[in-house]
């Protein structure tokens, strides 16, 4: 308790009265089973009392440990002045002033002073005591752990409240527990024991199975199976050359197999052989076969390499000739001789179509032009071909009573007289009719 002004000649602790002038007794002031001091506001030092009255500790987590120091220690790979997060040296970290940096690769602690990294000691880490809480001001919002007594445990997700999860040392999700909760409580689920059976089953939103109800055969038959057993079963007795077949629901019978044996092969022969014919129906060993990849059955029933029948031709070209060497042979020249009896000879001007002027000789035909009017005439030149369907029927077959004479005699207004028919012969451009 706070002390008064004044003088005091005795000190009451626990019904024991101690003389305040007693030198002995000063020496027993902040030490264990003396008498606790007091701060400068007349309070006992936190030093002095018991852990539960001050368990709460700021520090910063760092590397599973705590410290007092205000910077975290940032692990990395001390590199070219720099610190990486990779061994690989790829991926830079941010420096902060005033933290700790701590190179895996080296065992060794920095310093950052804002400019550059320096070498230091190791931070000291704090001392971990039961029942303290420990909050981790690196964290934002902080993080609250507990001493465990082999390692520092998480109490809360750095807003205050409870950490979250699926593991023991953790709360879980009370949405997903109420979501589990309310599906236990489904009102609509079967709650009762069911004896074994085929049941047809209803369930509830929920997935629960709400109600059961045994299968009838009226079930199985709305299904489009048959009430009944419709397949025959057929079962079989061997005997000499017959076997017996006896159908569910009917009559045996016995089937009688007469064989065959007029073009049966007999023989043996041994593993490994192609087989033979021996006779008409005897089979017997042929050749054997072995394991010589180059060679093959011939006609005479033996393995043998065939003869290399092939010739390879080598050409080499030459001015009118050609060398052939066979192989195995002798190169042979090959003299070309050209036939240029029927060459053709001459020369044209561009633009003209080209003619022969003699047997083998070639010279300028028409020239090619622009008019698309005109055609290539069998004279050999350019011509706009007549038009042959414009005539003129002679006024005796026109009606001139029908117009004037001048129509009668062009006959652009025209009726028949008293023909039925008439025939029009058109010889290129005269025009001539006669009745038919």
């Amino acid at each position: 308790m706070p002390l008064s002004s004044g003088y005091i000649d005795q000190i009451e602790r626990n019904d024991v009265y101690y003389d305040v002038h007693d030198t002995d007794l000063r020496s027993k002031i902040g030490e264990p089973s003396g008498i606790a001091q007091l701060d400068s506001s007349g309070l006992v030092p936190a030093s002095q009392l018991p852990s539960y009255v001050d368990d709460v500790k700021n520090g910063y987590y760092a590397n599973s440990q705590f410290y007092p120091e205000s910077s975290p220690t940032y692990p990395g790979y001390f590199y070219n002045n720099e610190f990486y997060k990779d061994i690989d040296h790829t991926i830079v970290i941010t420096p902060v002033t005033d933290s700790y940096y701590y190179d895996i690769s080296g065992d060794t602690y920095y310093t950052y002073d804002g400019s550059a990294y320096a070498e230091t000691t190791a931070p000291t880490a704090m001392t971990p005591e039961n029942d303290k809480i420990y909050v981790n001001l690196a964290a934002d919002p902080a993080e609250i752990y507990r001493w465990s007594g082999i390692a520092y445990v998480k109490m809360s997700s750095g807003d205050g409240g409870l950490v979250l999860g699926e593991t023991s040392e953790t709360a879980y999700r009370g949405d997903r527990g109420k979501t589990a909760y309310d599906h236990s409580q489904d009102s609509g689920r079967i709650t009762s024991a069911v004896a074994s059976g085929l049941y047809k089953v209803a369930a509830t939103a929920q997935g629960h199975v709400a109600s059961l109800a045994a299968v009838q055969k009226s079930d199985i038959t709305a299904l489009g199976i048959p009430e009944s057993d419709t397949n025959t079963t057929y079962t079989f007795a061997g005997g000499t050359n017959k076997f017996t077949v006896t159908p569910s629901g009917g009559t045996a019978q016995d089937i009688t197999i007469t064989p065959s044996i007029a073009n049966n092969v007999t023989g043996s022969g041994t593993n490994g052989y192609l087989t033979k014919f021996n006779g008409a129906n005897t089979i017997t060993n042929g050749p054997a076969i072995g394991t010589d990849t180059t060679k093959y059955l011939r006609n005479d029933g033996t393995w043998q390499v065939p003869p290399d029948n092939n010739t390879t031709y080598t050409f080499a070209g030459g001015t009118n000739k050609f060398t052939v060497t066979p192989s195995g042979g002798t190169a042979q020249d090959v003299t070309v001789t050209p036939s240029i009896a029927n060459n053709v000879t001459g020369s044209g001007t561009s633009g003209y179509i080209a003619k022969f002027n003699g047997e083998n000789t070639i010279t300028n035909g028409p020239a090619i032009g622009t008019d698309t009017t005109k055609f290539l005439r069998n004279d050999g030149t350019w011509q706009v071909p007549p038009n042959d369907t414009t005539n003129t029927i002679p006024s005796a077959y026109c009606d001139t009573a029908a117009g004037t004479a001048a129509k009668a005699a062009s006959c652009t207004n025209y009726n028949l007289l008293d023909k039925s028919y008439l025939h029009v012969l058109i010889v290129n451009a005269n025009t001539s009719a006669s009745a038919i």
